[in-house]
């Protein structure tokens, strides 16, 4: 499996630091920590703010601001 067709959803920044040094696309979800506590590709607010959508060039993830 390709680590680079992975997303990884997380709240904390242990496990948005796992997921990029494993080489997956990260979302942080500001719902325990600040945004600007968390390093991902992108961050929202919750859950229901990210929006995804599947490609044929991968996915393509936005967060609400």
């Amino acid at each position: 499996m390709d680590p680079a067709r992975w997303v990884v959803f997380e709240d904390a920044p242990a496990g948005l630091a796992a997921a990029r040094a494993a080489g997956v696309t990260t979302v942080a979800l500001a719902t325990t920590h600040r945004a600007e506590e968390l390093l991902a590709d992108v961050v929202g607010k919750h859950l229901s703010a990210v929006s995804a959508l599947v490609t044929d060039g991968g996915v393509e993830i936005t967060a609400a601001e």
